[in-house]
Parts: structure tokens; sequence; C-alpha cells
């Protein structure tokens, strides 16, 4: 049996010197690595990115590949009492962390040359809609880890992934993301694997 996954808490990490923020726990780097050094000249979209570490652990090989990739995040707090904290003050300081965290990731981007990098600030399920159908190789489902969220995020952008791509996640740990992709896989007649605290469904 696999050992409890325990994750790091806003972590600084370096990319090519640059520091930036994040929670990347190393055998989700190298999953990450793993599940998408064959995809070439592909598009592989993220949801929830806050300061990037995920995207930037693949972007050399991404670039390196052809392959295009989008990350996606509101980068802000809608409401003071949304699990951050129930002080203003709180939610304040939240939000800037945020905003930091995006220009911090736009400045990287710019100054890498990252073109193939693309950042979309809005919600998952308003950004869906600017994406066709069966054009993504590969979807990492990293945004609000609740039940409602995920399955929401599962069954929005389904129509979206190519055959045989991927659909993985994190904080597999969590009640309602393991509830929302076991539903998700029963309806839709697939199957799910779990690795690194994160659950992967390939699509054939």
């Amino acid at each position: 049996m696999e050992k409890k996954f325990i994750a790091s808490r806003g972590k600084t990490y370096k990319h090519r010197g640059y520091p930036h923020r994040g929670w990347h726990h190393p055998r989700q780097a190298a999953l990450s690595k793993r599940l998408t050094k064959h995809i070439k000249n592909g598009l592989i979209v993220e949801i929830g990115v806050f300061g990037g570490v995920s995207l930037l652990n693949i972007a050399e090989q991404c670039m390196t590949n052809g392959t295009r990739m989008v990350g996606i995040d509101p980068w802000e707090l809608t409401v003071p009492n949304d699990g951050h904290g129930k002080k203003l003050s709180n939610y304040r300081f939240m939000k800037g962390n945020l905003v930091d965290a995006r220009n911090n990731l736009i400045k990287i981007c710019k100054e890498l040359k990252y073109d193939h990098i693309s950042l979309i600030k809005d919600f998952s399920h308003l950004a869906v809609g600017t994406f066709e159908d069966a054009t993504i190789d590969l979807l990492y489902i990293d945004g609000e880890h609740t039940y409602n969220a995920v399955k929401m995020d599962l069954e929005l952008w389904f129509s979206k992934m190519k055959q045989n791509s991927v659909i993985w996640g994190d904080d597999w740990h969590k009640d309602g993301v393991r509830k929302a992709v076991d539903e998700f896989c029963k309806g839709n007649g697939l199957k799910y694997e779990t690795e690194a605290n994160s659950f992967i469904i390939k699509l054939t």
C-alpha cells in the first residue's frame, strides 16, 4: 500500500533561478513529467495555477515537444469566508498573494520566452466554452478540491478531451474528490488509477 501522502504548504520553488510558490510534491512532479513526455504538438490544460509550479515543472519538456500549455485560474477569492479565513484582513492578504503569484508567473514566462504558455484569468466553468471539442491531450484538475467543483470540471471538460488523452487531478485524500471521480467514472464507463495522491483517468 502506498505511504500516506504529505503535501508541502506554500513551498518556494525555483525554475531556472526564478522563485515561485505553490504545492507540488516531488512524486507529483515526476508523475507530471511521465504523463506528458509523449505529447507532441499537443495541448495541455491546467485548472488551478496559483504560482505556476506544476506548469513550470513541464515547461521545458513541452516547449521541446511543440506542445501548448494553458493555465486557467481566477487568481482571486470570491468571498471573504471561503475556507481561507473568516477575517476580512485575511481575505485581503490572500488576495494579495494570489495577485503577486500571477504577476510573478507572467514575468517568468515573458523573460524566459515561454510563448507556448498561455494564462487565462477566469473560472474553469466559464473558460471551457473557449475550447473546441476533442482538442486536449491532458487536463490537470487542480482547482477547488471539493465534490461539486471536481464533478463540475470533469463533466464540463470531458467533451474537450481527445481520444487516448488523460484527465489527471490531485488531492485524492479528500473525500469530495474521491466521490466526484468515482461517480463520474461509473457514469461514463471509465476506470481510474491512483498515484502520488492523484487520480488518473485514461480515455481510450
